[in-house]
């Protein structure tokens, strides 16, 4: 997915808007102040931005559900993170 994203759709981003993919932390980070920026742009209240200090918390709330994806897959090596 990182490759695809980085080659194939490269020229669909503009200058400054392409995310890192480094890691999770990274990635989210991005995300996060592109929304805020989002929202800022459409004057949207302050209460309404995300709180972009802590990724991790960032991805817990809105990443992918390990339980969902574990009652459906069964148990493949790497995907729980205990």
């Amino acid at each position: 997915m990182k490759k695809t994203l980085q080659y194939k759709y490269d020229d669909l981003f503009g200058e400054g808007w392409r995310p890192p993919m480094q890691s999770r932390d990274d990635l989210m980070t991005w995300a996060c102040m592109q929304q805020n920026s989002f929202m800022t742009e459409k004057g949207a209240p302050e209460e309404l931005l995300w709180n972009c200090d802590n990724p991790r918390g960032l991805i817990a709330r809105y990443g992918p559900n390990y339980d969902a994806v574990k009652a459906k897959l069964g148990y493949i090596k790497g995907l729980q993170r205990e």
